[in-house]
């Protein structure tokens, strides 16, 4: 499956504005091999876009034993079905992207949401985008149509259409309705409003 971080190949030729090469700085190690500003980078599969990842800054460290990609100023992240609908999208402060093992991290804020409306918030994520699975041992909040629930750690497929928490310290329901966590519950259709990037 080809990685997300192909897409930087295309910032030389659009989606980017201010592109800066590093490379003359002594200490290459510590310095990022190219930084860019106000980047979108697409992930294809099979010849489909399968998410977009939007963001303000991305600084690439090529040079280090374990190569990875940072996103100091936050990522927005869109999820598409193969008619290009966006059906979920994830948000956070600040993200990094390890190349080797195709692993991402993403903290503060982390906030996403499903075709099904289910909002997630949390304060960090670990997403596999090989096997396209994010989990977390943190403190999580669900929010559905009709409750709300609070637990310690979740995984999720990456698109949070299927999803699972842990050590579920609350379920509390809206507008005094009755909830049961094993019921479906019926919610809101993705909105299509996304976050302002952190």
């Amino acid at each position: 499956m080809a990685t997300i971080l192909v897409a930087i190949l295309f910032l030389f030729n659009a989606c980017a504005e201010g592109i800066h090469d590093n490379r003359t700085i002594p200490d290459i190690v510590n310095y990022p091999g190219l930084s860019a500003n106000k980047v979108e980078l697409l992930h294809s599969q099979y010849g489909k876009v399968k998410l977009k990842v939007i963001t303000q800054t991305v600084n690439v460290f090529s040079y280090q034993e374990e190569p990875k990609t940072e996103f100091p100023d936050g990522i927005v992240v869109e999820f598409f079905d193969d008619s290009m609908n966006v059906t979920s999208y994830l948000s956070a402060n600040r993200a990094v992207y390890y190349e080797n093992d195709n692993r991402w991290e993403a903290m503060g804020d982390v906030e996403a949401k499903n075709i099904e409306g289910t909002l997630f918030n949390t304060e960090y994520i670990e997403w596999d985008e090989k096997n396209e699975v994010i989990k977390s041992d943190r403190f999580i909040k669900v929010t559905e149509k009709d409750a709300i629930i609070i637990g310690r750690g979740f995984r999720a497929k990456q698109d949070f259409t299927d999803w699972e928490i842990f050590n579920i310290s609350g379920d509390f329901s809206i507008n005094k309705s009755e909830f049961n966590s094993d019921d479906d519950v019926e919610t809101d259709t993705l909105m299509e409003i996304y976050p302002d990037i952190k």
